[in-house]
């Protein structure tokens, strides 16, 4: 809902005039939380996933969404748990 409702605002907003921006929370979370998050809304669910970066790697990412609050003046309403929860059960009824 608000990645779709965000960037239509971008589309249509002469401030952000096709300048690159990040839409999302601007939170950060490890990938074994979001696997976590996964496996308690789909119980019995596996994920795998890789093992942490060696040393000297990147270990965690946040995009810089500053300029998308400034120019859209909006940011996301919908948490993580929430988001996942209406995808989940998109997918669960689109079959």
């Amino acid at each position: 809902e608000d990645n779709v409702r965000l960037t239509l605002d971008a589309f249509t907003n002469d401030d952000v005039n096709f300048k690159p921006m990040n839409i999302g929370s601007g939170d950060s979370i490890t990938v074994g939380e979001l696997a976590s998050t996964v496996q308690k809304l789909i119980p019995g669910s596996v994920i795998g996933y890789q093992p942490l970066r060696k040393a000297g790697e990147i270990h965690n990412r946040r995009p810089d969404v500053g300029f998308m609050r400034e120019a859209l003046h909006d940011a996301p309403v919908t948490g993580l748990e929430k988001g996942l929860r209406l995808t989940i059960e998109y997918f669960q009824n689109y079959k």
